[in-house]
């Protein structure tokens, strides 16, 4: 049986075909905290003029027989630009698809529909997850299983959002990795700045990320703290201790057991090596 929208439109079964200025739209529930680019919207407005629309958007019903826009905010703004700014005096309808659902299930949706075609980034997770957890009261193990990962890196996630809108922007384009705006949170906000202003290659935007990287193990070992060396930087800090050859030895021999290139009969072999140089030479240590 057909049921009626106040929407301009009577529809069959759970389809309908309304104005976009018919349905109530709230930015809060996209599950991008990154919106649609204007180039994106006029690229799917020109392949909706073409092609048509070929995935209904989802909307569900509230009060006074309206619908609410749950997925789909890019079509939404497609055939709003169409009708605006393309066809004006030839609007195109939005195919809808209505659903009965709470606010909570419909951000639900919206995030589910987002990430089963990858349109969103980690910083969009981050804020999608903040709102789970602020406004509807997920724990960190319910979103951890949820997104299928452990909670540690939700709680990694979590760290982006005390970043500034422009980098949080940056990870959102692609210009720079996650990892390098995790490494980024540890430095105060103006070492930030200068970091990423000397990380950005001027022509194409990108940050590099072992330009980053370095910037804030630099920074944490100049300060006395303790930080996570690369096997390189362990090589090079033993090489410039002036050690006597058997510890050298030593270093080389541990780098490559790391490394999985000898064996544990090697590795014990070259810790006796150690141990007999130290028996025999008593001075070289005093």
């Amino acid at each position: 049986m057909a049921m009626q929208l106040n929407a301009g439109e009577i529809g069959r079964g759970d389809l309908f075909s309304i104005l976009p200025e018919n349905i109530v739209v709230s930015e809060a529930d996209n599950g991008r905290a990154v919106p649609h680019s204007q180039e994106e919207i006029e690229a799917l407005a020109n392949s909706i003029l073409t092609y048509g629309q070929q995935q209904p958007v989802v909307v569900r019903r509230i009060e006074d027989k309206k619908v609410a826009l749950v997925s789909g905010y890019g079509r939404y703004k497609a055939v709003g630009h169409i009708n605006t700014v393309l066809r004006p005096d030839s609007p195109v309808k939005l195919q809808c698809k209505v659903v009965d659902c709470n606010p909570e299930e419909a951000f639900v949706r919206n995030i589910v529909e987002n990430n089963e075609r990858a349109a969103t980034t980690p910083v969009d997770d981050a804020h999608n997850q903040r709102r789970l957890r602020e406004e509807f009261a997920w724990t960190e193990q319910r979103i951890a299983d949820f997104y299928k990962r452990s909670v540690a890196h939700i709680s990694q996630l979590r760290k982006t959002l005390r970043l500034s809108q422009p980098i949080q922007q940056a990870v959102a384009r692609g210009d720079m990795a996650i990892s390098a705006a995790l490494d980024l949170v540890e430095l105060p906000e103006p070492a930030r700045q200068q970091a990423v202003a000397e990380a950005t290659d001027q022509t194409t935007g990108k940050v590099d990320s072992e330009v980053i990287r370095k910037k804030v193990r630099d920074r944490k070992i100049g300060s006395g703290r303790a930080k996570a060396r690369t096997m390189k930087e362990v090589r090079t800090f033993f090489e410039e201790q002036g050690e006597p050859v058997p510890i050298r030895e030593l270093a080389e021999n541990l780098l490559d057991f790391l490394a999985g290139k000898i064996t544990d009969r090697q590795m014990r072999h070259a810790l006796e090596n150690v141990c007999q140089f130290s028996a025999c030479e008593p001075a070289a240590h005093s």
